[in-house]
């Protein structure tokens, strides 16, 4: 977490530090669009826990279920329903801590969230690698990329505006104090 308040301490424009985004999408604030992209990754990881759960209750684990990994060399992770169900539920519970960084502006849940989400999605994405998927599957695994990566842009850029806005309270008080005259 350190190396990333340090990369958060470099000057990004100019004398000043300014965010890299000013709004969601062109749309929406960068708070408002915290609130999005936290209802847009609640919704999806709840669909897909949903579906983990169906897959759960159609498909027992059984010594030949254990074989047949085996014997095609990919660990059991990569195609168990209760470890993506486990993923989903942990980016559900990363959607809250973002909804609770954004509003209340704490910047230590907002961090917490960018490496939850660089965890969980370098996760997915070795999965997805060592299912040896298709062009389309590759297709929407890059676009989801791209848009995981956006999304901590966003969160990034409320970050600094955070910080910029309680440097800017900092810089604007007055300390106001008179030296004792000697006479």
């Amino acid at each position: 977490m350190s190396a990333i308040y340090n990369f958060l301490e470099l000057p990004i424009r100019g004398n000043g530090r300014q965010p890299v985004l000013r709004s969601c999408c062109s749309i929406c604030s960068l708070k408002a669009g915290c609130r999005i992209i936290a209802l847009f990754e609640a919704l999806i990881s709840g669909i897909q826990i949903y579906l983990a759960r169906q897959e759960i209750g159609e498909v027992s684990y059984t010594s030949s279920k254990l074989q047949k990994s085996k014997e095609s060399y990919l660990p059991l992770f990569v195609d168990n329903p209760y470890f993506s169900n486990a993923l989903d539920s942990l980016v559900l519970l990363n959607s809250l801590i973002l909804v609770m960084g954004a509003e209340l502006s704490n910047i230590p849940c907002l961090i917490l969230w960018i490496c939850i989400t660089i965890l969980s999605k370098s996760i997915d994405v070795t999965i997805h690698l060592m299912q040896g998927n298709d062009l389309t599957s590759a297709f929407f695994l890059c676009t989801s990329l791209i848009i995981k990566l956006y999304f901590c842009a966003v969160v990034a850029s409320l970050i600094l505006q955070i910080k910029n806005k309680f440097r800017s309270g900092f810089m604007e008080t007055e300390v106001l104090y008179t030296q004792a005259e000697d006479v």
